[in-house]
């Protein structure tokens, strides 16, 4: 195997990384039982308090895009034309 360029990660990717973390985590938490600690894969599972949650999520806000605020515009702001067009390929005629 070729040795690698660089030794470290850039910035960005570090930020990925990070974020994937704080969403794996979250989403074990979510999948655990709270009674037993155990998360639905059967493994043990991630217990996670009020204010973590919290912080993990306006974490997550800060870098994953809110898709509920992403407005689509054309050039200069102006409405986007959708064209579509239906093609016939064949007919079968049964009688």
């Amino acid at each position: 195997m070729a040795a690698r360029k660089r030794l470290t990660h850039n910035q960005k990717t570090r930020d990925k990384i990070q974020t994937s973390m704080l969403v794996q985590r979250i989403e074990k938490f979510i999948e655990t039982d709270q009674e037993t600690g155990i998360a639905a894969d059967g493994t043990l599972g991630v217990k996670m308090t009020g204010p973590q949650v919290t912080a993990a999520m306006g974490l997550l806000k800060k870098t994953i895009p809110d898709l509920s605020s992403v407005e689509l515009a054309g050039k200069d702001g102006d409405d986007i034309k959708v064209a579509s067009r239906i093609e016939l390929i064949g007919v079968s005629a049964k009688h």
